[in-house]
């Protein structure tokens, strides 16, 4: 704190750094969606759609009687999809086109290997492009009603 002050900066408050944390939270999450999501999108879409719809249906099968337990932890991760969709900027209370949109950017069990391996890393991009701006808005200087930041006051004599 004392060289963050020493800069003419303020510390982050509490509630802004737990945000920024939720962003580390999230990437973890979309890991392991990620590594359920390899061992369970293995299938092209075949001949028709018949890969798709046969894969989609046996890791379905065993995601129920929790024979696939890669299709099984794969359903589960959807219980932490509020932590997903809020590093999307959602706020407040959820609703159900906000959990509907979080759902539909996790691979379903139906999902070719291409489509599944496609939407995990346009959920990697949105996160990463979500915290990059919070943590532009983070570091932008207070406006201080058309004077200048202390942190770009000019400083003829250098005393600071």
């Amino acid at each position: 704190k004392g060289e963050v002050a020493g800069k003419g900066l303020s510390a982050l408050p509490q509630a802004q750094r737990a945000n920024l944390s939720a962003f580390d939270q999230t990437v973890n999450i979309i890991n392991d969606i990620d590594k359920y999501s390899k061992k369970v999108n293995t299938f092209e879409a075949g001949p028709a759609g018949m890969g798709r719809l046969g894969g989609g249906i046996a890791n379905t099968f065993g995601s129920i009687t929790q024979t696939n337990k890669d299709a099984a932890m794969l359903d589960t991760k959807k219980g932490e999809l509020s932590n997903v969709i809020r590093a999307m900027g959602e706020v407040g209370t959820l609703n159900e086109g906000d959990v509907a949109r979080g759902i539909a950017l996790i691979p379903s069990k139906f999902d070719t290997k291409e489509v599944a391996n496609k939407k995990i890393s346009d959920l990697r991009q949105l996160i990463a492009n979500n915290k990059a701006a919070r943590m532009q808005s983070l570091t932008q200087p207070v406006s201080t009603g058309g004077q200048p930041s202390p942190v770009n006051k000019p400083d003829p004599l250098g005393l600071r």
